[in-house]
C-alpha cells in the first residue's frame, strides 16, 4: 500500500474512546479524529465496539444497526482516509442480512481509500456471565495477514488475544505487527491480565503490538503499543486520550536473531493437529 513511512518505521496513532449507541455520533468523532492525526500518523487504529456500543440481550438491535462493508460506517470513514492520506484500522457491525446475527469485524482502509484487508472475530468472548454469540456469530474468513506501508500485520479482536494460536500464525505467515482492537470489560485482575496478554504475544512471536482498548465504566482502557521485547513503548490510563508511537521493523528483525522464537520451535513434540 501507498504511504508516507520511510524504510522500515511507521507512526501510529491510538484512539481510546468509549462509544455510544449512537451511530452518527461515534462516526463523527471517529472522522474528527482521523482529521487531526492526517498529515502528522501513518496509521491511526480504533477500538472494538467504535461503531455502536453493544446490546448483549439484544439480538434484534444489534441486526438492525448493522452495516454491510459498503455502508455508509464505512464508507465514510474510506472517504476521510483518502482526503487525510492516513490509514485506519477500524471496527463495526458487519450485516449478514435481516435475519443472521452480525459478525464483530475489523476493517483496514490504506491511505488512498482502499479497503484491503478485513478480520471478522473468531473468538467471542461467552465468559464471565458475558455472551456475545447470543448477539454476534463467529467469524468464518480466515485471518490472513496484509501489509500498509510494506509492514505486515495481522488484526485481532479483544477475545482473540488468550488465544495465543492466532498471533502464532500470524508470526509465522510474516506479520511483524499485530493490530489488537478492545473492548476489555473491568474486573478483578483484567488489567493485569490484558498487559500480561499483550506483552506476552509480542515477546513469543517476536512482534509489535498496537492495542486500542475502550475505557469508560464498563472497559479497562490502557491502550498501549509494545515492542517485541516487550518494551511499553506508550501507555494510555482508564480515560478516553490518543497516543502515537513510531515502530521500527528493524527492532523486529533484531529481536528475532538474538531470541528464535520462531525456528526454534519443537514441532515433533508439540504437534497439536487433530487435538
Amino acid at each position: 500500500m501507498n504511504g508516507s513511512s520511510k524504510g522500515n518505521k511507521m507512526k501510529i496513532a491510538i484512539v481510546q474512546f468509549n462509544s455510544g449507541k449512537n451511530k452518527e455520533e461515534n462516526l463523527d468523532f471517529i472522522k474528527r479524529k482521523i482529521g487531526k492525526f492526517s498529515g502528522n500518523q501513518d496509521m491511526v487504529i480504533f477500538p472494538e465496539y467504535s461503531m455502536v456500543k453493544p446490546d448483549f440481550t439484544n439480538r434484534e438491535y444489534m441486526i438492525g444497526v448493522s452495516e454491510p462493508v459498503t455502508g455508509e460506517f464505512v464508507e465514510e470513514i474510506r472517504s476521510r482516509t483518502k482526503a487525510g492520506k492516513i490509514a485506519v484500522v477500524g471496527n463495526f457491525v458487519e450485516s449478514r442480512g435481516e435475519t443472521e446475527k452480525p459478525f464483530n469485524t475489523s476493517f483496514a482502509i490504506d491511505n488512498m481509500g482502499i479497503l484491503f484487508g478485513k478480520y471478522q472475530k473468531i473468538h467471542l468472548f461467552d465468559s464471565y456471565g458475558y455472551t456475545e454469540s447470543k448477539v454476534y456469530n463467529e467469524g468464518l474468513r480466515r485471518p490472513e495477514v496484509i501489509s500498509v506501508n510494506g509492514i505486515p500485520f495481522g488484526m485481532e479482536i479483544c477475545y482473540d488475544i488468550r488465544f495465543p494460536e492466532l498471533s502464532r500464525l500470524y508470526a509465522l505467515k510474516g506479520a511483524g505487527l499485530i493490530t489488537v482492537q478492545a473492548g476489555f470489560f473491568k474486573g478483578d485482575y483484567k488489567l493485569e491480565t490484558f498487559r500480561i496478554l499483550l506483552k506476552s504475544i509480542a515477546m513469543t512471536n517476536g512482534v509489535f503490538v498496537a492495542a486500542s482498548s475502550q475505557p469508560g465504566p464498563e472497559f479497562i482502557g490502557h491502550s498501549a503499543v509494545i515492542s517485541p521485547s516487550g518494551k511499553v513503548l506508550a501507555e494510555l490510563d482508564g480515560e478516553e486520550d490518543d497516543l502515537t508511537a513510531t515502530i521500527d521493523m528493524d527492532e523486529v528483525t533484531d529481536y528475532r536473531r538474538e531470541v528464535n522464537v520462531l525456528n526454534a520451535r519443537r514441532r515433533d513434540f508439540y504437534d497439536i493437529s487433530g487435538l
